[in-house]
């Protein structure tokens, strides 16, 4: 059954997106740099425009908000960049949760962490070229102003279904 996504996209420093494109396998399948929200989502091929409309007024409930990616972190599966202040992307995904308690965080309801994943671990030559690369490009300053809903294709690809913009966003 084909899955679904709500993320917020991030924007990396090039070098770190290359280096994310080399060592997240779902990068290769169209997965673009992220802050998962809610994963899984409703089943892709079930998604009806209810849903779609639910999304979009909840994230219009949610002011654009700046952040800074500035510390690498690791946990056993991966190595990941942690946003902060992690308070907007906190209440956004606690919101979310709400809404669709049918859909808990990574099926497990385990607790939400804001993270950018950049590799998953495979040597200590993967970390120490995280550490390198993110020395000498962060911190960085970014701003969220939209959420993207990402369904999985028949052939395990991943596409754009819907972009929501957050309050007072205007579409460009």
């Amino acid at each position: 059954m084909p899955r679904s996504a709500v993320i917020l996209p991030v924007r990396l420093p090039p070098a770190l997106e290359e280096l994310r494109r080399r060592r997240v396998p779902n990068a290769r399948l169209g997965v673009p740099s992220h802050v998962t929200l809610l994963y899984p989502f409703v089943p892709a091929d079930e998604i009806e425009p209810a849903d779609v409309v639910r999304l979009r007024d909840r994230l219009q409930m949610q002011p654009p908000f700046a952040y800074r990616l500035e510390r690498v972190g690791r946990w056993p599966d991966a190595i990941y960049l942690a946003p902060e202040p992690e308070t907007s992307f906190d209440a956004l995904a606690a919101a979310l949760a709400a809404d669709w308690p049918r859909y808990p965080l990574y099926g497990t309801g385990e607790p939400f962490a804001a993270h950018v994943t950049i590799a998953e671990p495979g040597s200590d030559e993967t970390e120490r070229a995280v550490v390198v690369v993110a020395r000498a490009v962060l911190p960085a300053a970014r701003r969220a102003t939209q959420a993207v809903l990402l369904a999985e294709t028949a052939s395990g690809r991943w596409r754009i279904a819907e972009r929501l913009l957050l309050g007072g966003e205007q579409a460009r």
